[in-house]
């Protein structure tokens, strides 16, 4: 009983390193995925003042 407490608990522990990691990854892909959508803005902006410019 004592041993299935101990890795019961270092399962638990690994579980939320990994949940850490994977929350860690998610926030740099919504940061990537904003960056993106800016430049996609910016790019779409800078094209339709360039037809009104012609």
């Amino acid at each position: 009983m004592k041993y299935f407490i101990l890795v019961s608990a270092i399962v638990y522990g690994i579980l939320k390193l990994i949940e850490l990691k994977l929350k860690q990854e998610d926030k740099k892909l919504d940061e990537r995925l904003a960056e993106v959508s800016r430049s996609k803005q910016n790019n779409s902006v800078s094209s339709s003042q360039k037809d009104r410019n012609r």
